[in-house]
This record gives structure tokens, sequence and C-alpha cells, in this order.
């Protein structure tokens, strides 16, 4: 079979304590329990082939029904379609790789229109808990997942959670990105609304995401709900790659969406507490989107490091908060005169004060 899946009862869990390797075709996790994959010092784990059988035909299957093979059915080289993947917890060097196809946690494969009704779970949670994880192609969260159609009853919740050890995403990071595979209008032309939520959560470990010729974007679609929390360890957002090595900054821009419905409200949380560290080159609201809320909470000793905190978009219902209480910031790089825009809506420092 062209695909590795792993479909894991709610409850049931499953632990696979040797390498792993997967050198054909894709892996696929399903079912709502865990899976887990220690590893251990000086093994390499390899999830999802780098070619072969996994190429960009599971980005515009038409086939769009569950649990099938690689490329077939609709899913990507990597999916974690719902449940918890934890890798990590012995060490170890884990390569997650792509090929030409996108790297999924959380995604739905029912279509919006076809499949109206027919609900289907899209809650996927990666845990990196030790070692090095290497997410080699462009990494989505919560892709096609929540729409109103499919889900009336729930919103998907996927993302990803750092403990210890190193998560590296090596092109770019969407969360909340409604794949152009899925209709996302109804035959009469009206759009039909995504509702999902994503997060990352960096508790300890690094997670570095590079974005050399891709993007970093919460509320990456309308009806995309994200929320980013370092309470320890650090995130870093990364810019351009020599020679393997990331190294200018780059922006994390909310809400990058152009093409979609724009009346839906879409909100961001990002709170940066106790030992944790955020480093970006600027924070800001994507230009072409209405109705986005950037929310900016820095508290407890977080440390928020930038060189230009600017709104940018000023679309109707756009709004840009940002709170200092017991936090700390720094620059990024020396030379900048543009550090805080005058277009941010409120920029507050609470009784805690603000570290600089």
């Amino acid at each position: 079979s062209p695909a590795t899946v792993f479909d894991i009862a709610e409850g049931g869990d499953l632990t696979l304590g040797g390498g792993f390797n997967n050198p054909r075709g894709a892996f696929v996790k399903t079912g709502k329990g865990t899976l887990r994959i220690p590893g251990g010092e000086g093994k390499t784990i390899t999830l999802a082939a780098t070619g072969g059988y996994v190429d960009a035909l599971c980005l515009q299957a038409l086939d769009f029904n569950a649990n099938g093979d690689s490329p077939t059915k609709g899913y990507a080289g990597f999916t974690l379609a719902c449940g918890t993947l934890v890798l990590g917890e012995k060490g170890g060097t884990f390569n997650i790789n792509g090929s030409a196809s996108d790297v999924m946690i959380g995604t739905m494969t029912k279509d919006p229109v076809r499949d109206a009704g027919q609900q289907e779970d899209g809650n996927g949670v990666l845990e990196v808990r030790g070692g090095t994880v290497n997410i080699n192609n462009w990494l989505g969260m919560g892709a096609k997942c929540g729409f109103e159609t499919t889900t009336p009853d729930y919103v998907p919740e996927s993302g990803i959670r750092v403990y210890g050890g190193k998560l590296v995403a090596k092109k770019a990071l969407g969360m909340g990105r409604n794949k152009a595979a899925v209709p996302q209008k109804d035959a009469d032309g009206n759009w039909i609304r995504m509702r999902t939520k994503t997060f990352v959560e960096v508790h300890g470990g690094t997670f570095e995401v590079w974005n050399d010729g891709g993007r970093i974007s919460p509320c990456d679609d309308a009806g995309a709900d994200s929320r980013i929390l370092v309470t320890g360890g650090k995130l870093f957002l990364r810019g351009t790659i020599k020679n393997g090595v990331p190294t200018t900054s780059t922006e994390m821009s909310v809400g990058c969406c152009t093409d979609c419905d724009n009346t839906i409200p879409t909100r961001c949380d990002l709170t940066v507490s106790g030992s944790g560290v955020i480093e970006a080159t600027g924070f800001s609201i994507a230009t072409g989107r209405q109705n986005v809320m950037f929310d900016i909470l820095v508290k407890d000793g977080g440390n928020l490091r930038w060189n230009t905190l600017q709104k940018k978009n000023t679309k109707a219902g756009s709004k840009m908060d940002v709170l200092f209480d017991g936090g700390r910031t720094e620059l990024r790089y020396a030379g900048y005169t543009t550090w805080i825009q005058p277009d941010i809506d409120t920029f507050k420092i609470g009784t805690r004060g603000m570290t600089f």
C-alpha cells in the first residue's frame, strides 16, 4: 500500500519503541487515540517519504473519502488527521517530509458540498518532547476543517505543543488554511463558512519556523481563530536561509487570506509569559482582510522581541491591541527607527510594568 495508516480508536494508545522508517508513501494518523514514537539517542526516524508515491495529487484529489491511501484519497504526505502524535521522549532525530505535498496537522477529507451533514473529527495534535523534529515542507494546521455544513455541532481544534527538544518547520506555517482543492462556495456562489481553531504552545525547548519563500500566518482563512502561547522555551520566526542555516528574522502576519469571506470575524491571541521568548522581525495584520482582531499580551517576565510593531491593516473591523504587564522586550536588530507605529489601536502598560 502506498500509505502507512495508523487508525487508533478513541481511548486506544499505541507506542512504537523501536526505530520507524517509511521510505515509500505517506504517513497517516487517524482515530482519537495517542501514537507515541519515543525515538532514542542516535536514532533517525523518517515519517513520510521524500518522493515516489507522494505527490501533489493528494492536494488536488477529487475523491475525499476518509482513511484512504495517499495520494488517491486526498491525504498529504504526512497527515495527522486527528488524535495525538508524541515524538522524541527519548531523543533522536525525526524527519517529517511532504515531498511535493504539504504536512498536515488536523485535517478533514469531507467535501463541504457533496458530503454536507457527514461529520468528521479534525482534531490533530503534535507533541514534541525531546530530540530534533524536522518538518521539511509547508506546514498547515486545520486545513479543510470545520465547515458549517460538515461540523455543525463542534469546532475542531488542532495544533502543536513543544515541551522540549527542537522543532523546525523549514518552509512556512499556515494556521487554519482552507485548501483550494475543497470548494469554499455552494452551487449558488455563497461562501460556506469555516469554523476551526488552531494553536501553537511552547512550554520548553525551541520551535523555529523558517520562512524561506513561504510565510507565517495565524488565522490564515476567515473563521480560523488562532492561539499562540509561549510560557517557556523559545518561538523563533526565521527568514532567509543560507547554506541550510536561518539568518534574518521574519514577520508574523495575521489573516493572510485574500480570497475568502471577509464578513467572518477572526481572532488571534498571542501570549508570552514566564521564561518564554518570541522573536520575529515584526507583528502585524495582513492588509487584505476585514474583521481581523490581533491581541498581544506579554506578562510575568515573558520576552517579546521585534523590530517593527505595526497594524498595517486599515480595513473595517480590524483591530490590534498590545498589553505589557510585567513583560519585557528587546529590539531584534539595532538601527530600526520604526519600532512602534501609531496605527496600533491600543498599546498599554499594566501595573506590573514593562522592561526594555
